[in-house]
């Protein structure tokens, strides 16, 4: 005996997705730091009790970018990794590109309740 497939039940998640498209929120990126390759990171001073000390981490390949939804206000900060060019020279145009496409991504998260 064959069992038939439940079209109903596609249907409705295709016209649920549907409407969110419709509300869609503005999701706009910041970038939190000027990519050069190194990123300073304080830590405590083992030596001087109470103390911190500079160190800068070299090879970074990622830059901290503040991701905005105005409704529902929500803000989120994460890593995004950098482009480079073919001559592997950090692209900005391309970075900033693929800022924006993980703002698609971040955007998606807040719609289904990911990112709150």
């Amino acid at each position: 005996m064959t069992q038939e497939p439940n079209f109903g039940i596609i249907i409705k998640i295709v016209v649920v997705t549907t409407r969110k498209r419709r509300n869609k929120m503005a999701v706009t990126y910041k970038l939190l730091e000027t990519f050069d390759g190194t990123r300073k990171h304080t830590v405590p001073d083992p030596d001087d009790e109470g103390k911190t000390k500079e160190e800068t981490l070299t090879g970074i390949k990622d830059i901290e970018v503040e991701f905005k939804s105005d409704s529902p206000d929500v803000t989120h900060v994460r890593l995004v990794n950098v482009v480079f060019d073919k001559d592997g020279e950090y692209d900005d145009a391309a970075t900033k590109a693929r800022c924006v496409e993980v703002g698609l991504g971040v955007e998606n998260k807040i719609a289904v309740g990911t990112i709150s």
